[in-house]
């Protein structure tokens, strides 16, 4: 390893670990997420419409250090058909190395490995662990982005209310709003050009990896991002990707009016601090949440997302206020008796 970047025999060591295939779905993670990389997983398969692949699909989970065990119980637990393969791909704790003042764990960065491990691919869709998918994903993986794209996303709303109300940005950045770092550090004019990198169209075999992987670690290592990796995503596209509709990626922290409503959601997007085991996000969340109690049970990781119904009512009066009260008030009581019952 070198500056933080794998060797080229690591790379392709990695690459002949992977099935034979020419699209792939991607996640990764490490122990505490397997939880919620089942549920993606598993709602992913449920969801795809299979008559659409008459071809072999590699779904892939990048990894720094889960056991051989959990990855068994995380695939039988998939029950995947015959043309979708499981691989484990396993990197090395503290990759890359990032500037010292990054807060993201280290394997939030393994999205940026795709181009190159997945070099030979047509098309490679990345989905964060907390995402929940509600409608068949095959488009994503069929069709050619437009305009000769080779990474496509959609906004991040959450962005665009930063920008919106000129939010502090913080002292790591050395700026001082959210337009400001934009056009300062990313070199973007507007949260029109900013995407969420919770779900990524690679097509890697029309990329320019070696200048990519050139330009990530030397960012990566020098610049306090805010938004870690998917800043230095951002930074390199410049605004040039394909727009995914806001239903491929429907971010639930986000309240913007851009947001598409929850009914037409493809992929639910269960990002930031409100997650439906840290507070109360509505019924629409709940099938979500039981999901990942019943995966964590089989992970051995309960207790953290099955907490106490009293506890997550407080947190929630204490995140949303009284400006949520009365009618939200009455409705998260009913949703602690019967919780509690």
């Amino acid at each position: 390893m070198s500056q933080g970047q794998l060797s080229s025999d690591q790379i392709a060591n990695l690459s002949g670990k992977l099935p034979r295939a020419s699209k792939a779905v991607v996640w990764a993670g490490d122990k505490k997420f397997l939880p919620l990389i089942e549920v993606s997983m598993s709602t992913f398969v449920k969801t795809l419409e299979l008559d659409a692949f008459a071809e072999n699909v590699t779904l892939c989970l990048i990894h720094d250090g889960v056991s051989r065990e959990s990855l068994e119980t995380l695939e039988q637990g998939l029950q995947l058909p015959g043309n979708l393969k499981f691989s484990g791909l396993e990197i090395p704790r503290n990759f890359p190395e990032v500037h010292p003042a990054s807060t993201y764990p280290s394997i939030s960065y393994a999205r940026l490995l795709i181009p190159s491990v997945f070099a030979n691919y047509e098309t490679v869709l990345y989905l964060d662990a907390d995402t929940w998918i509600l409608q068949d994903l095959s488009p994503l993986l069929l069709n050619e982005l437009p305009d000769g794209h080779t990474i496509g996303a959609a906004l991040d709303l959450n962005m665009a209310n930063h920008v919106l109300w000129r939010s502090p940005t913080p002292s790591k950045t050395e700026t001082r709003t959210a337009d400001e770092y934009l056009w300062e550090k990313l070199g973007i004019d507007s949260a029109d050009a900013y995407f969420n990198a919770g779900v990524l169209v690679f097509h890697p075999n029309q990329m320019n990896v070696a200048s990519f992987d050139d330009f990530w670690v030397e960012r990566v290592q020098n610049y306090p991002y805010w938004f870690s990796d998917q800043d230095a995503l951002n930074s390199y596209v410049r605004g040039q990707f394909a727009r995914l509709d806001g239903s491929w990626n429907f971010q639930s922290h986000s309240s913007w009016p851009k947001s598409p409503e929850k009914g037409a959601a493809k992929v639910s997007h269960v990002s930031g601090h409100f997650r439906p085991w840290n507070i109360y996000l509505g019924e629409f969340y709940e099938q979500y949440h039981q999901l990942v109690i019943s995966a964590s049970e089989r992970h051995g990781s309960r207790d953290f997302y099955a907490a106490n119904p009293v506890t997550m009512a407080i947190r929630t009066i204490l995140v949303f206020g009284l400006r949520s009260m009365p009618v939200s008030l009455r409705r998260l009581v009913r949703w602690a008796a019967r919780r509690t019952k």
